[in-house]
């Protein structure tokens, strides 16, 4: 089995030994190049939400166990936050690749409101988490 180019797979559909080296992107115009060596996972991410710096190339590192992957990105010094996610390789049915992932962001600061300024304050276990879905496709 291979990955093609462009993201389609030639040969059998199992997302358990394909190679995930490469550049991916999602809907939210964001990227990831990932290096796998081993189990374990490299690369770096370009986010194009939040407080850290937009198209900045961001480390990550992670681990992969079969279609099962995880990674993180730390996102200082533009932001006291780390995120973190957790997904699935899948072969959807028109035989595209894609990682389906949570994310789940912690952030150590949060921009509050003191009358009529807005101040960056440490954040209450509350105010500190945010998580949601996402779906990176081959670039």
């Amino acid at each position: 089995m291979a990955v093609t180019h462009d993201g389609t797979m030639s040969g059998g559909l199992d997302g358990r030994s394909m190679a995930i080296d490469g550049r991916w992107g999602n809907d939210a115009g964001s990227e990831l190049e990932l290096t796998q060596s081993g189990a374990a996972l490299s690369g770096v991410y370009r986010t194009r939400l939040g407080a850290a710096e937009h198209g900045r190339d961001y480390p990550l590192v992670g681990w992969r166990n079969g279609r099962c992957l995880g990674f993180s990105v730390a996102w200082g010094p533009d932001s006291e936050s780390l995120t973190s996610w957790t997904g699935l390789i899948d072969v959807m049915p028109d035989r595209t690749v894609t990682i389906s992932a949570m994310w789940l962001l912690v952030s150590g600061t949060s921009l509050k409101r003191e009358g009529e300024q807005a101040v960056i304050k440490d954040s209450t276990a509350w105010e500190a988490f945010r998580t949601q879905s996402v779906v990176f496709r081959r670039l």
